[in-house]
């Protein structure tokens, strides 16, 4: 027996049955602007914390109504998102969706779909983006991937889009600016002194 075929196959039940939901769906979820997503209770409760504590924690009508409001959570995030949930695969998504992607993961306490997005968002980082990059992420209190941002930023940016970035930075957010400058003194530190760097990123 292949088991990574019957795996496969299961995946793609899974995911004809979130297409097409018809009367065996329990629960429509509620996105911000209205849109709605016919789901199954069961489903949502054995993959994914965040559900299975909103659906079994509480008691009376509210454990059984049929509509659930997440009013801040971007409809196309959240159809990502539950086709991860129903299949345990996370489709490839343009960058404008991977932040509100990112947000939500971390809002349903998808750890492995949250990492994975901030993993892809890194690699998509470009000289034009990384000042905004870096104010979200500081925003969110978002230490682990505002940490690879910075290092990012100076690696990468710091000889060619170093004024453009401090303009930015300067006017809205000092802090994270000092950051960047401290970042890049201790580069210069290390590549005057030893002439390499173990980093993964390389020296200007």
């Amino acid at each position: 027996m292949d088991i990574s075929s019957s795996q496969q196959r299961l995946g793609a039940d899974f995911l004809a049955l979130l297409d097409n939901p018809g009367p065996s769906s329990d629960l429509t979820l509620i996105a911000a602007g209205g849109r709605s997503f016919p789901v199954h209770r069961a489903v949502l409760a054995a993959r994914c914390e965040f559900f299975k504590t909103m659906l079994t924690s509480n008691v009376g009508d509210a454990a059984s109504a049929r509509e659930r409001s997440l009013p801040d959570a971007d409809p196309d995030a959240l159809a990502l998102l539950l086709r991860y949930i129903y299949c345990g695969v996370l489709d490839e998504c343009e960058r404008d969706l991977m932040k509100p992607a990112v947000e939500l993961a971390d809002f349903l306490r998808l750890v492995e779909a949250c990492g994975e997005l901030q993993r892809r968002l890194l690699g998509t980082v470009t000289q034009d983006t990384v000042a905004e990059d870096l104010l979200w992420a500081e925003g969110r209190d978002d230490e682990d991937t505002l940490t690879d941002l910075v290092i990012v930023c100076v690696h990468e940016f710091a000889a060619t889009g170093a004024d453009a970035i401090a303009d930015v930075l300067s006017e809205r957010s000092p802090k994270l600016l000092a950051r960047l400058f401290k970042q890049l003194a201790a580069k210069v530190v290390v590549k005057v002194a030893s002439g390499t760097s173990t980093s993964r990123f390389p020296l200007i």
